[in-house]
């Protein structure tokens, strides 16, 4: 085991993901003591967050205002709270309504830790790295297709076929295929740190689903982490991962309520 589920270095890797993951063209990543601002490719909500927050409660307001302007600079008129149940003040949340902030849709998450090794990936199971711009379009087909962002898949494959090669080549952000009967079935992806790995992404087709392949996509990512040195693992989790995650060692370290702020 590598640190505990109270340790403050996992917690941040865990709400704030943000600040350790590497930051594309088009993206900005703003950090402070207060708050940690990515704002992402795009103005939709879900790109573009506030985490980690860490506020006195008469210099709530300002940071409000503050995030928001700097938002505005970059031309983003939405984003994401991240209200973590270690946030401060304790009565946040309910501060941010305040401005008009309303629940995102799911408007909670789950933080999970994995610190042992999980299950090993089943038989008939295979997972592979993604590491050619054809696996990478078969990458995004699935994860669009089971998150349910089919309106979007065209415009990510033709950026794909002109800057997924330089996208590849950053071997901090990894991306898996599982594959079986020689067909691919899930992805997800992993961010790796210099304190842990923080996992993204995970589906499976609803065709494939209970076989194993979600399970071998987390062993595989654990076995990455272990190999760089950090046998850590965060992830945030949804009511559908949420049991496949227990079932496999992850443990719940915090809740974080979602608001959606639109704004300007």
């Amino acid at each position: 085991m590598s640190g505990s589920l109270n340790d403050e270095v996992l917690l941040r890797l865990a709400e704030a993901p943000s600040a350790y993951d590497p930051i594309g063209d088009g993206e900005r990543l703003i950090v402070t003591n207060r708050y940690v601002l990515f704002l992402g490719r795009g103005d939709d909500p879900g790109f573009n967050t506030v985490q980690h927050l860490r506020l006195s409660p008469p210099a709530v307001d300002k940071a409000v205002d503050e995030v928001r302007a700097l938002a505005s600079k970059h031309g983003r008129r939405a984003l994401t709270w991240e209200v973590a149940s270690s946030a401060r003040p304790p009565d946040l949340a309910g501060r941010l309504r305040a401005f008009g902030m309303v629940p995102a849709e799911p408007p909670l998450a789950v933080v999970m830790a994995l610190l042992e090794p999980p299950p090993r990936a089943p038989a008939g199971v295979a997972v592979s790295r993604v590491e050619t711009v054809g696996d990478f379009r078969t990458f995004v087909s699935i994860t669009h297709e089971v998150f349910g962002k089919m309106d979007r898949l065209a415009d990510e494959l033709a950026r794909i076929d002109r800057e997924g090669a330089r996208d590849l080549a950053d071997t901090r952000f990894v991306r898996y295929l599982a594959w079986i009967d020689g067909d691919a079935v899930a992805a997800a992806a992993a961010s790796f740190t210099n304190v842990g790995a923080v996992l993204h992404s995970g589906g499976t087709k609803a065709a494939a689903r209970g076989r194993g392949a979600y399970r071998a996509l987390v062993a595989a990512r654990w076995d990455d982490a272990v190999r760089r040195g950090t046998p850590r693992v965060v992830t945030r989790a949804g009511p559908m991962s949420c049991p496949i995650l227990g079932r496999t060692g992850f443990q719940k370290i915090a809740e974080i309520e979602l608001l959606v702020d639109r704004f300007g």
